[in-house]
Order: structure tokens, then sequence, then C-alpha cells
């Protein structure tokens, strides 16, 4: 997919110089259906693997079903799962435990947001957690704050 289509489709234009330098390497890579981590079942297997104590939202199924319907959100969620997971990971080559050790960081944020938050749970709707935290990654991306490989 052309990426200047894709941002004009998704009102986000601005991001073109962020996006632009490995979005050919990435989405060479990009896999013919579903990604494997807009599947179900490897949602289901990664939320435990990062030992949340809260039950898996069924939001977050119907946000994988609407980025794999979707062919520009499908390309957009690939490249920021290609940059952040498969192109540092054979660079960094990390041990099982430190990636464990990472997911589980995830766990204890949402342990601890209903302690500084007067006992409130995590907004209801997850939808708007992960928009902001895409937008926090692009944003970060944006200040230089990731590595650029």
């Amino acid at each position: 997919m052309n990426i200047d289509n894709l941002l004009a489709t998704l009102n986000e234009t601005a991001l073109r110089e962020h996006l632009v330098t490995h979005w050919e390497a990435a989405l060479s890579q990009l896999p013919p259906d579903r990604p494997d981590f807009l599947r179900h079942e490897s949602i289901r297997a990664a939320w435990e693997y990062g030992s949340h104590p809260l039950p898996l939202p069924a939001d977050v199924l119907r946000m994988a079903d609407r980025m794999a319907a979707d062919p520009p959100l499908r390309h957009l969620a690939w490249y920021a799962y290609w940059r952040i997971f498969e192109a540092p990971r054979d660079k960094l080559q990390l041990p099982e435990a430190v990636t464990r050790d990472t997911c589980r960081q995830v766990s204890g944020l949402l342990l601890n947001y209903p302690r500084g938050h007067s006992g409130r749970q995590w907004p209801a709707s997850i939808l708007d957690l992960s928009t902001r935290l895409v937008y926090l990654y692009f944003n970060q991306l944006r200040l230089r704050r990731l590595p650029c490989h």
C-alpha cells in the first residue's frame, strides 16, 4: 500500500516523515493474511504471558478484528509491530527472561493504576487506551525518543 494514500485515508499525513524511511522494509514482511499479533489466540496468549491481573477486555479482540479488516489500519499496525518487535529482535537478541519481565511491566501498570487514581480501574474503553498508546508510540517517534534503526 502506498504510504501517501494510506496516511491520507487515515488523515495522518504529518506522520509521513517518521514512517517513510522503513515503510517498504516493514511492508515487505507483512503477511498476506491476518498478522499473527491480530489473531485472537495470539492476543489471549500474549495477555496471559504478560501475567495481566484483569480479564482480557472484549474490546481488544474487537479492535484486532477492525485492524485486520481495514487495510490502512492493518498496514499501520503492522508497521508499528514490525518496528517495535520484529526489526530490533534480531539485532538485540534479547533473552526470554528480559522479554517476559518487560511484558510484566504492563501487568504492574494495570495493578498500580487504581492505587494512583482513588481506586478507579482502567478506563472503560480499552480502545481509548489503545489509541493513546499508539499515539504515544508515534509521538515518541516524532521526538526521536525511540531508536530509529
